[in-house]
């Protein structure tokens, strides 16, 4: 899996580029190609803290940096102003830290385990595409649904949603 989100010099164009030249080289082949989009439900909103910080733990070597991170990201609250009025504090126990530059840093270590797969994988931020090539089409869903499995328990494990009504599959024919 090569990670294009948030990154210097990447954008979703190359992920994109990369699939459509994945697709073409299928047509050159006469191969037919499957492609799944996976688009993540308010992924920054709902990473798991206490998931994220093991994650951070196994690679961080720098206590200090890691303790540092942790702080940032528990004990946060927020509170909603509509002019002169103001809610009650509400506790945020999940989720990334909005607007902070580190955010997008940390949404993808808590995604670079993504589970290896038969399919080649394109992703962007919170946007995950696998595609494979076989002479049928059959063979394409089987390895397809062997690989969403993973997925699946990968998102459970670590609390992902994938977003129904945005997730779709595509199948694209030689001819």
């Amino acid at each position: 899996m090569e990670q294009a989100g948030f990154r210097p010099g990447r954008n979703c164009t190359d992920q994109i580029a990369a699939l459509t030249t994945y697709i073409e080289k299928g047509f050159q082949n006469k191969k037919k190609t499957t492609a799944v989009l996976i688009d993540l439900t308010a992924a920054y909103d709902t990473v798991w803290r206490e998931g994220l910080l093991f994650k951070l733990l196994k690679t961080i070597k720098c206590l200090t940096f890691y303790k540092l991170l942790n702080e940032m990201l528990t004990n946060r609250s927020f509170t909603v102003n509509i002019g002169a009025s103001r809610s009650s504090t509400k506790q945020l126990n999940n989720g990334l830290p909005q607007g902070s530059v580190l955010a997008p840093t940390l949404f993808n270590l808590y995604i670079s385990d993504l589970p290896a797969t038969t399919s080649r994988q394109f992703t962007y931020a919170d946007d995950i595409a696998i595609s494979t090539q076989h002479e049928q089409f059959e063979n394409n869903e089987a390895t397809l649904n062997q690989d969403l499995e993973k997925f699946h328990k990968y998102f459970q494990q670590w609390r992902l949603k994938p977003n129904i009504q945005k997730n779709g599959d595509y199948d694209f024919p030689p001819e």
